[in-house]
């Protein structure tokens, strides 16, 4: 359309933050809307921070994070593993978006017990090693 400014719309959030759930409510209305949208983490969280991915590209740069959310067209980006730099690599870009935090108490007890049990290992070689250690001990310790 022609003079008309795309939005993006932006999901933030964190580990362990329902992002799954709500990753999976945005895919559904991005379907149904005939959007475009892309989940963008940073896959070394949270014991460091590296470049971004969305699966298809490895080395996002925070800082461009608008311009390539741009680029490719995207309406819907779900950043999973947000912080302040993912924010700052907006800059310039016309952005709507919402702020998912969690109690910080029900965070270490949905991660205890998600990385002992469940969360998946594929790409994240820190949770693999990480369930082998809380495997081991006992709950109290873990």
């Amino acid at each position: 359309m022609y003079g008309v400014t795309r939005m993006l719309y932006v999901y933030f959030g964190h580990h362990k933050c329902a992002s799954t759930w709500i990753h999976g409510i945005i895919g559904q209305v991005c379907r149904e809307a005939g959007l475009r949208k892309r989940l963008v983490v940073d896959p070394l969280t949270p014991h460091a921070h590296g470049p971004l991915t969305d699966y298809l590209r490895w080395d996002i740069r925070r800082e461009e994070l608008g311009t390539y959310l741009t680029r490719e067209g995207v309406d819907f980006a779900c950043c999973i593993t947000a912080d302040q730099a993912h924010v700052d690599g907006l800059q310039g870009v016309s952005f709507r978006g919402f702020h998912v935090i969690r109690d910080p108490r029900d965070i270490i007890v949905s991660a205890y017990f998600s990385h002992r049990n469940s969360h998946p290992t594929e790409g994240l070689p820190h949770l693999a090693e990480h369930r082998r250690r809380l495997q081991q001990v006992s709950k109290e310790e873990g």
